[in-house]
C-alpha cells in the first residue's frame, strides 16, 4: 500500500508506476515517479533542517 506519492509503510520506501499499477501507461508511470521525487526531496529537506537544528542546539554559545 501507498499514499498518493508513492510512500509505503516501511520508512525510506517508496513505490510507483508498475510497481503500484499495473495498467499505468508510460506518461501516468513518469508522473507518479514525479510526485514521489517531489515528496522524497521534501523529506530530505525536513530532515536535513531537523539535524541541523539539532547540532546547533548541541553546540555550546561562545562565552
Amino acid at each position: 500500500m501507498t499514499d498518493r506519492t508513492g510512500r509505503t509503510s516501511v520508512p525510506g520506501v517508496w513505490a510507483v508506476g508498475n510497481v503500484v499499477d499495473p495498467r499505468a501507461q508510460v506518461i501516468a508511470a513518469a508522473g507518479m515517479g514525479s510526485t514521489a521525487a517531489f515528496a522524497i526531496n521534501t523529506d530530505l529537506l525536513h530532515e536535513d533542517v531537523e539535524d541541523a537544528i539539532a547540532r546547533h542546539r548541541a553546540t555550546p554559545a561562545p562565552a
